[in-house]
């Protein structure tokens, strides 16, 4: 599970510099990032084996901002004692940063 927070981070990171350096619009997808050398690979989840993030992330406008979660329920172990159901954790967004359990 560290290693998927630290997949979030990265990803984040990624999108704020395409940000500044797109007058502070985010990318509509991840793989936008791969092509403009913002990430050499979308990160997989070490968890999942694959890409969780792709298909969740979500572009706004007025205000910009994204969202996106390691998407499944990969990390059931972890959050065991946790209220709430333990999918799609851990989420970003750029309103709140990281948000690591349910």
């Amino acid at each position: 599970m560290t290693a998927c927070k630290s997949n979030c981070k990265n990803i984040a990171t990624a999108l704020e510099i395409y940000a500044s350096d797109n007058k502070g619009r985010y990318c509509r997808n991840l793989s936008v990032l791969t092509q403009g050398n913002y990430l050499k690979t979308i990160p997989t989840c070490a968890s999942a084996g694959k890409d969780t993030y792709s298909d969740t992330f979500q572009m706004q406008v007025n205000p910009d901002n994204f969202t996106y979660c390691c998407g499944g329920n990969y990390h059931a172990k972890a959050y065991s004692g946790f209220n709430g159901k333990p999918d799609n954790f851990p989420q970003y967004s750029a309103g709140q940063g990281l948000v690591d359990h349910p």
